[in-house]
C-alpha cells in the first residue's frame, strides 16, 4: 500500500517494479533473473548460508508416484 499527501500542483510518478534484494551488498535482481542458473547461489544469499548448503533433490513418495 502506498499513500502520497500531495498539493493541486504536485506530480508524482510512482513506477512499481518486482525486485528481490537479496542483501545490502549484492544488487536486486527480477524475480526472473534470481530463479535462472544461479538459483542455489541467490537462495543461499537470501538466506545467508554457504551455497554448498543448497541441494537439489527429487523427491519420490513410496509408492513411486509422482
Amino acid at each position: 500500500m502506498t499513500s502520497f499527501v500531495i498539493d493541486g500542483n504536485t506530480v508524482i510518478d510512482l513506477k512499481i517494479s518486482q525486485l528481490i534484494i537479496l542483501s545490502f551488498n549484492l544488487p536486486p535482481q527480477t524475480p526472473s533473473t534470481f530463479f535462472s542458473t544461479n538459483v542455489a547461489a541467490n537462495l543461499a544469499a537470501l538466506l545467508g548460508v554457504n551455497p554448498d548448503q543448497i541441494r537439489r533433490v527429487d523427491i519420490v513418495s513410496a509408492t513411486n508416484n509422482r
